[in-house]
């Protein structure tokens, strides 16, 4: 005799997933498709998984690791205007801005 059981997972009723704020800086920059379709798809993700994300591409001319090392420092130092960043996600493309 074998016995099937139906396990949920589901933890919707303990989690507010809509509370959460992730902010992602990434050296990528809004001329780049590479960066465009991750920028993207993170925020399809974002959007699936009931998160907010603020992810934002430096404009083509826009982008030098010493902006983005001050970036990612307010970022960790701010409160995103809202009370919190729960998540900050980076790139690390140089020693300059791994510093950070």
């Amino acid at each position: 005799n074998k016995h099937i059981m139906s396990v949920n997972l589901s933890c919707e009723p303990c989690i507010h997933r809509q509370n959460y704020t992730i902010r992602a800086i990434v050296h990528g920059t809004s001329d780049d498709e590479f960066w465009k379709k991750l920028a993207a798809s993170a925020s399809q993700s974002a959007i699936d998984m009931r998160v907010n994300l603020n992810i934002q591409l430096y404009p083509p001319e826009g982008y030098s690791e010493k902006k983005m090392a001050t970036d990612i420092r307010n970022a960790a130092a701010s409160n995103n205007g809202d009370g919190r960043v729960d998540a900050l996600v980076v790139t690390i493309p140089s020693l300059a801005v791994e510093n950070a």
